[in-house]
């Protein structure tokens, strides 16, 4: 799975916090959906690779992969597209469609 997100680094927390109190629910989803994103990886590991790739930094993937929105999930098996999840979904989400792959 790979999770296409503008909010990746060390201090990408206290930045959806920042965009938070400036943008109210818009950098509150980014952080949930960061946190459920995460939350569905650690349930998965060992048994899949998740990543995260700032689209600002990498625009060229963003390109590829017709990625829109934020947050863009993207769902491969054996190197091919095979899932897409745009806009904020429950963890549950996420695990399932982990799951259907496994």
């Amino acid at each position: 799975m790979l999770s296409v997100n503008s909010n990746v680094g060390a201090n990408a927390g206290m930045l959806a916090m920042r965009n938070a109190i400036a943008s109210k629910n818009t950098a509150v989803e980014r952080l949930s959906s960061g946190f459920r994103i995460n939350s569905a990886a650690d349930d998965a590991a060992g048994k899949a690779v998740v990543g995260k790739l700032d689209v600002d930094q990498h625009q060229e993937y963003a390109a590829k992969y017709g990625v829109r929105n934020i947050p863009t999930v993207l769902l491969f098996d054996k190197g091919e597209l095979v899932g897409r999840q745009v806009g904020v979904a429950p963890k549950k989400a996420y695990a399932d469609a982990l799951d259907a792959l496994l």
